[in-house]
């Protein structure tokens, strides 16, 4: 009977100890960050095959929410949303470095109020965002973790050729148009966000017009200047202003007809404020500098001016003269001579006889 004890006290000593770990890594993976307002808490945890990311914030209402591909030297996917009628008191940096969430950062938007999310992300993300069941937060699902345990990292899927990525429909987002086109990508009217502290767009006929206010851009790599570039594999014209602009919060911009729309944030990394102006498609462009801010004037069509023709440098054929016919020779006399084959005649002395007659018996 000792035994038998003994033995059942090894197996629930056993058992104890595995619960404890399994406990321990749930905690180990169970990070949050306490932030204050109307946004109390950002919390991250892990499931069985799924990451779970709670907005604890009583607002239920997702605008929009899209995935940025890597781009340049961003190696890395971000899933970008917002939430109405909330704020954060200051910008929030997150660093969690669990699964495949690198950093979530959290800034103000404003007109209308809301809360822009960036969750940084190493692969293309397969994920759902709904308002919890107790209407206390928002919570983001990212499906197919790979355990705790180490495993060799599935490559990053390589990013569609397409110019842009189309932005996954909320619930409340307009329905996307029947046509292939590039959509307008504004949503509705009330929630199109044109302007970022001294950035702002308007739309001029076929022409987006984005104004920089204070600021005069040029186009040069001189990493102490502000400066812009146009990549055009990456369908992007960025904008680089050196340091920390305080004038902007890290977000975006709604886009266009032109423009898929405009990401603003601060690199650490660079220390630099960094713009990105997102296009459809080639684009066409001019600049200008006036009283210290520079506008961009962006047209659809193929990046850089289109040169004036140029005439053919072909020679056109010269047309070959005509040779003149030479003029036919004017009939001559016919001659007096007696051809020489008739023997018995002979020319008379021109005055009153004209032939003569000659032979043996002829006088």
């Amino acid at each position: 009977m000792k035994k038998i004890m003994s033995i059942w006290l090894v197996l629930l000593l056993i058992f104890s100890v595995f619960l404890s770990m399994t406990v321990s890594v749930q905690a180990l993976n169970d990070v949050h960050i306490s932030i204050g307002g109307e946004i109390s808490k950002v919390q991250y945890s892990q499931t069985s095959n799924s990451e779970l990311i709670h907005i604890h914030t009583s607002s239920r209402n997702i605008v929009r929410h899209y995935v940025l591909p890597p781009e340049g030297s961003i190696k890395y996917y971000r899933l970008i949303f917002e939430i109405s009628d909330t704020s954060v008191p200051h910008t929030v940096r997150f660093d969690v470095n669990k699964g495949s969430v690198g950093q979530i950062r959290l800034a103000n938007l404003s007109e209308p109020k809301r809360t822009n999310v960036v969750v940084e992300i190493n692969k293309n993300p397969d994920y759902t965002l709904e308002p919890s069941s107790d209407g206390k937060a928002v919570v983001l699902t990212i499906r197919g973790l790979k355990g705790s345990t180490p495993s060799t990292p599935t490559p990053t899927p390589k990013p569609s050729p397409s110019a842009t990525p189309t932005p996954k429909p909320s619930p409340s987002a307009t329905p996307s148009p029947s046509n292939q086109g590039p959509s307008n990508n504004q949503g509705n009217p009330s929630s199109v966000i044109k302007e970022n502290g001294p950035l702002s767009w308007e739309m001029s006929g076929d022409t987006c017009v984005i104004t920089l206010k204070g600021t005069t851009l040029s186009n040069t790599t001189n990493a102490s200047l502000p400066r812009f570039e146009l990549r055009e594999v990456e369908k992007i014209l960025q904008i680089t202003i050196p340091g920390k602009d305080t004038r902007f919060s890290d977000g975006f911009l709604s886009g266009n007809s032109i423009i898929n729309g405009i990401l603003i944030n601060y690199s650490e990394k660079t220390n630099s404020t960094v713009i990105r102006i997102s296009c459809f498609n080639n684009i066409t462009y001019t600049t200008s500098v006036s009283n210290g801010n520079t506008v961009f004037n962006i047209k659809a069509g193929k990046a850089g001016s289109t040169p004036a023709p140029q005439p053919s440098t072909t020679p056109s054929p010269t047309p070959k003269p005509t040779p003149t016919p030479a003029p036919s020779k004017e009939p001559s006399e016919p001659s007096r001579g007696i051809p020489s084959s008739v023997k018995n005649i002979e020319l008379g002395d021109g005055s009153h006889v004209a032939l003569r007659l000659v032979n043996q018996g002829i006088v």
